[in-house]
């Protein structure tokens, strides 16, 4: 699995957020995490403490609301690279590319984010529960975007629970 987050991933997701928040609301993000950043903090960390800030800053539900639009976002972006009939194994490998996860695993009601970084490396270490933490909510949303635009019947997307055995987060899908 790539367990190293890019300073190209980043900087997509900095511009993306760009779009939802505006150039000020980045800037007051970035400000908050720079100190941080020329610690030398790695893409992963980075992500994490970007998802912190916009929660300090937007609270708890504006910090999970603007990750899942950031997941929306990324899906979209993705989608738009490559041709319809590509989106599902984009869809299954989109996390692994940007190095947040191993994989996506598709069933028919439900979708698994499998070996995610971020819940080994800081949830579980700062005892904060699945899909408490805005980073969460960026898989989510990812998942959302993707399925929604696989199966129409799809309107959204929850969470359902943490399979501690298999080390994955399973979300079940909303139908219209």
């Amino acid at each position: 699995m790539r367990t190293e987050v890019s300073q190209e991933v980043v900087d997509k997701l900095l511009s993306i957020t760009k779009n939802i928040l505006g150039e000020h609301g980045v800037e007051l993000i970035l400000n908050k995490v720079n100190s941080k950043r020329e610690e030398g903090f790695d893409g992963k960390e980075l992500v994490f403490m970007i998802g912190k800030e916009i929660q300090n800053i937007y609270g708890k539900n504006g910090g999970f609301a603007v990750f899942r639009q950031i997941g929306r976002e990324v899906a979209k972006s993705l989608m738009e690279e490559k041709s319809s009939d590509e989106w599902e194994k984009i869809f299954l490998i989109a996390l692994k590319f940007l190095g947040f996860a191993e994989e996506i695993q598709k069933f028919e009601e439900e979708a698994c984010i499998c070996n995610c970084i971020f819940f080994p490396n800081f949830l579980e270490p700062m005892n904060i529960k699945p899909i408490e933490h805005p980073v969460c909510w960026g898989g989510l949303g990812l998942i959302e975007g993707f399925v929604r635009e696989l199966d129409r019947g799809v309107r959204g997307v929850r969470w359902k629970e943490r399979d501690f055995q298999k080390n994955r987060c399973v979300f079940s899908f909303e139908r219209s």
